[in-house]
């Protein structure tokens, strides 16, 4: 039924109603235009008891509009309350409320539809480590209106995400011992919104706030996923080209002033205020104003870079030349390197026997890349076991 089917429908059933009285500046009515609407409603059938508030989307129902569609902004829900002539209490309920904009209905879509199918998950006993499960996430690109657009996104990213949860279990049950789960966020979590390419304002569906909430909330998604099992989780961030803040083609600001670690700094400081739940995950970042990191973990230390400042070198030249350049390199040490920003799965043993990563995109693809290659790599996250220094058990796994 639509807003307006709805609307009609709720004036009928008042005009029915037509031999109750409501004290003055009690009428019922809904006044609404564009995205936003104030409603007022009479009820004798609210049941609540001293201190208690309706439920959101009864009341919206109430109104005439559309819950799906509709929420009540915070703080501007008034609730009274008299006794009819028969004793029976009467509420009144007045309240603002506001369309629900995109990325709100997407964000809703995935915590809904996800987390009432996803199954309960056995968390893990503290054992000695055969390594570090650690899972690639890279260049989804949040608001290309390619591939499916959010919906699209979305879609990929809960599949790849409940793929890559059921490894870890499928690992566990064959005897791995994994008491660590490291999530590395390649970069380029949102696709911004001008200064990448020509065409780029043209090419997105999202504005940059509506992309930084999806970001939050989806990267929420996994790392609240692995939490469940209660092992120690790193959830590591890098910036990127797509993170970085533009005049033109050039950066305008520092590297460490990214919406990469925007979205990075948001996670912390709601983990931060509910250690209970949260207090084994850590959020890190680069030091200072470096765009690459290194962890140490039970397999070994594990670097992650997005690889945009390669320049022209190839990236396993460019990391020997980060080796080389000594122990103030941040992935001088590194043992496993994770890397994004080609958009294709790559492997390749480097230098004394260290290994490089590439991940493919979770992006919708780029039309552009197609036309012009004749060819595309299908979306997915990259999972592996790194133990003593390697990358065993490397699996792709992707959306259904």
């Amino acid at each position: 039924m639509s807003d307006a089917d709805q609307f009609n429908e709720t004036l009928r059933r008042r005009e029915r109603v037509t031999e109750e009285k409501h004290p003055p500046g009690f009428e019922p009515g809904l006044e609404y235009g564009g995205d936003t609407a104030t409603g007022s409603v009479a009820a004798d059938d609210a049941d609540l008891g001293p201190g208690e508030l309706p439920d959101e989307e009864w009341l919206i129902h109430r109104f005439g509009l559309n819950p799906d569609t509709w929420s009540i902004i915070d703080g501007t829900l008034n609730v009274r309350q008299w006794q009819r002539y028969d004793g029976q209490w009467q509420h009144y309920f007045r309240a603002q409320l506001r369309r629900r904009q995109p990325a709100e209905l997407a964000i809703s879509k995935l915590i809904l539809d996800r987390t009432a199918k996803r199954p309960p998950v056995k968390k893990s006993r503290r054992i000695k480590a055969d390594g570090s499960y650690s899972v690639l996430i890279t260049d989804q690109q949040i608001g290309k209106s390619q591939g499916g657009g959010v919906d699209g996104f979305i879609a990929r990213f809960a599949d790849s995400i409940d793929a890559a949860v059921h490894r870890y279990q499928e690992l566990l049950e064959r005897g791995w011992k994994l008491p660590h789960i490291g999530l590395y966020f390649g970069g380029d979590i949102i696709e911004g919104i001008g200064g990448n390419y020509a065409s780029q304002p043209f090419q997105i569906e999202l504005g940059m706030r509506d992309q930084i909430e999806i970001a939050s909330a989806t990267s929420d998604y996994a790392i609240d996923r692995f939490a469940e099992f209660g092992v120690p989780v790193d959830a590591v961030f890098v910036p990127s080209n797509h993170g970085e803040q533009r005049s033109g083609k050039s950066i305008a600001t520092e590297e460490r002033d990214s919406t990469d670690l925007i979205v990075a700094d948001q996670l912390r400081r709601a983990y931060d205020k509910n250690p209970r739940r949260y207090g084994h995950v850590n959020v890190v970042v680069p030091w200072g104003n470096h765009t690459t990191v290194c962890i140490d973990t039970p397999g070994g230390p594990v670097g992650l870079a997005h690889s945009h400042q390669t320049g022209r070198k190839k990236t396993s030249q460019w990391w020997k030349d980060q080796i080389a350049g000594g122990v103030e390199r941040p992935l001088h040490r590194a043992r496993v390197l994770f890397v994004g920003h080609l958009h294709h799965l790559h492997i390749e043993e480097v230098a004394d026997g260290r290994f490089l990563v590439q991940g493919p995109a979770l992006d919708g693809g780029s039309m552009y890349f197609t036309e012009f290659a004749g060819e595309s790599s299908p979306p997915g996250v990259v999972t592996c076991v790194v133990a003593d220094g390697v990358p065993r058990e490397l699996e792709l796994v992707r959306s259904r």
